[in-house]
């Protein structure tokens, strides 16, 4: 009996071959490449290279071992699936590939093995009618999986180092630049395909030069290690408007298509913390975000469902201004940040939250299309990952499911923690008139707005008695403020 393993492009770790247990000689590995899959969201050029080129890549290795290896091209992934007769499949996590799968009459489904948390555990982790919080989750998961342990304490007494890593730029701050990739025949190939088969989508193609295959994503985690991790930790929050990268791993990409496993990528750090190449600080910063937040994400994904996709807290309505796509603004943070997502589909956490959702919330920006923004614009992106990251932490718009305040701030927070403000028409310190940062105006307009619910919360209840201790014309005068840069940007 043939069988059929489907494999989506994010599924390109050998882990799924061995656990398919696959006979090289009667079955066959396919991939599809449907227009749905691609256009669900209109993605950024430079993700439909990466895994284009990955999954090219990958195929011709395959072939070269001995494997049947096909591409079904067609316009729905699910008319591509029903030609197969025996299908094996790995459950993707995104809800929307998962439909896809339903209507197969002879579909053997198998979990994803990359992920160290499974679906059904996240059910008890996660219990729909209490609060929840990473900190004992992460906890656990260094426990189970003797991550920077002693025995059973955690190494230096602490579980988090958070505290130690948020320190903003300094004049002389440097770091070793990332380990890139020139895009070899194959890649070069597939960025003229996607350049005029997707010519509709957003982003800059001619920059590419992300890991598109397993050895390359090693060297570049193994770069990453040996090299930058050491730096990693205590600026990880800055933001400087001549280095995009800064000291971040860039592994992200490569972790989300199964080019590496977040278990490898953890022992991989804590081995070079144990040979002196990085602080305990940077390194607990580093696994944090993959075995804490990423594994955690996905978790509030699967456990919320489908409907999650559509929280709207506040009940926001505004589009999306027309500069998320263009960075035709003069918003000096704002402009920088989002030129470098079009040219290289990146930004680090901070930029994502502080820069991006930060303007976005404070704008009334309806979250459906912040979310899908997001989804668009990055060559990390999967809808599992973007939607707790932006709906739940970036906008607070499940209403605090998962995120404890709403992460707002004026320009202070952004002037603090970047070099942006040096080179922005407004400034900072300024809260009203014509050279005022507009966020000034716009995180008071958003305190006064959502006063009713924001007094209840512990996090932010202060911020409403110093709005509401304001003097009057001084109050009107940053409600009008924002209200005309918001008519402006309509």
């Amino acid at each position: 009996m043939k069988r059929s393993l489907v494999l989506f492009s994010h599924q390109l770790h050998p882990l799924y071959l061995e656990h398919a247990a696959l006979n090289p000689k009667t079955d066959e590995i396919v991939f599809i490449d449907s227009q749905d899959q691609w256009t669900h969201y209109q993605f950024h050029q430079q993700r439909l290279v990466l895994h284009f080129s990955a999954v090219a890549h990958y195929c011709e290795a395959l072939k070269k071992d001995g494997w049947h290896v096909r591409i079904i091209e067609t316009k729905t992934f699910e008319e591509a699936l029903l030609t197969l007769t025996h299908v094996i499949c790995f459950a993707p996590t995104n809800f929307y590939e998962q439909t896809w799968l339903k209507r197969h009459p002879n579909l053997k489904l198998l979990s994803d093995p990359l992920f160290l948390i499974s679906p059904p555990e996240w059910q008890v982790l996660l219990p729909i009618h209490k609060t929840w919080k990473l900190d004992p989750i992460y906890q656990q998961l260094r426990k189970r999986f003797s991550i920077l342990m002693n025995a059973d304490k955690p190494i230096g007494d602490r579980y988090s180092f958070d505290t130690e890593n948020r320190q903003g730029p300094t004049e002389s701050l440097h770091f070793e630049n990332p380990l890139w990739f020139k895009p070899d025949t194959i890649t070069k190939s597939t960025m003229a395909m996607i350049a005029k088969r997707f010519a509709n989508h957003p982003g800059r193609i001619d920059s590419f030069a992300y890991p598109v295959t397993r050895n390359q994503a090693l060297a570049a985690l193994t770069h990453f290690l040996d090299f930058r991790l050491a730096t990693f930790g205590t600026h990880q929050d800055a933001m400087l408007k001549d280095d995009p990268w800064m000291s971040h791993s860039l592994i992200s990409s490569s972790l989300n298509l199964g080019l590496l496993s977040p278990i490898e990528v953890i022992q991989g750090a804590e081995k070079a913390y144990q040979k002196g190449q990085a602080p305990l600080a940077a390194t607990e910063g580093f696994i944090r975000q993959i075995l804490g937040w990423r594994e955690y994400i996905r978790g509030v994904y699967l456990v919320s469902g489908p409907n999650y996709l559509n929280v709207n807290s506040f009940n926001h309505s505004l589009p999306l201004p027309n500069f998320y796509y263009d960075a035709k603004t003069d918003m000096h943070c704002l402009r920088t940040t989002i030129q470098e997502t079009i040219d290289h589909g990146y930004n680090h956490h901070i930029q994502r939250l502080m820069i991006l959702s930060n303007y976005a919330n404070l704008a009334s920006v309806t979250p459906q299309a912040v979310n899908r923004w997001f989804n668009e614009m990055y060559i990390d992106s999967s809808e599992w990952v973007v939607a707790a990251n932006v709906l739940g932490m970036g906008l607070h718009a499940d209403g605090g499911k998962m995120a404890t305040k709403p992460y707002i701030s004026s320009g202070a927070y952004i002037h603090k923690m970047s070099n942006y403000c040096e080179s922005c028409p407004y400034q900072v310190k300024l809260k009203t008139g014509e050279k005022a940062c507009p966020f000034n105006s716009l995180y008071w307009h958003y305190i006064d707005e959502k006063t009713p619910k924001l007094k209840h919360n512990p996090r932010m209840s202060m911020m409403v008695k110093v709005l509401e201790k304001m003097p009057k014309p001084e109050k009107e005068l940053l409600i009008k403020q924002a209200k005309r840069h918001l008519e402006s940007k309509r």
